[in-house]
């Protein structure tokens, strides 16, 4: 999945998730959590701080795989 934020955006600061990070030194998960919130919010200006934007499909699809890695990290920890 691709995900890029604007240059002219990069030193932009919005709290979100527990941070305030200004949006190019937050990683992939974050970007991904952002780009969820404008899908959610309908909002074109956060939009507009993509370059990349990924559809709400494949945010949902990433977010699921992710969460079945977890599942299957933490069912293989506890039969060690």
């Amino acid at each position: 999945m691709d995900i890029k934020i604007k240059n002219q955006y990069l030193s932009t600061t919005i709290g979100y998730g527990g941070s305030a990070l200004p949006l190019g030194e937050r990683d992939f998960n974050s970007l991904v959590q952002l780009a969820e919130i404008a899908y959610n919010s309908n909002s074109q200006t956060l939009k507009n701080y993509f370059e990349t934007l990924p559809s709400l499909e494949e945010i949902k699809e990433y977010k699921g795989k992710k969460f079945i890695q977890k599942v299957k990290n933490a069912s293989t920890s506890k039969k060690k």
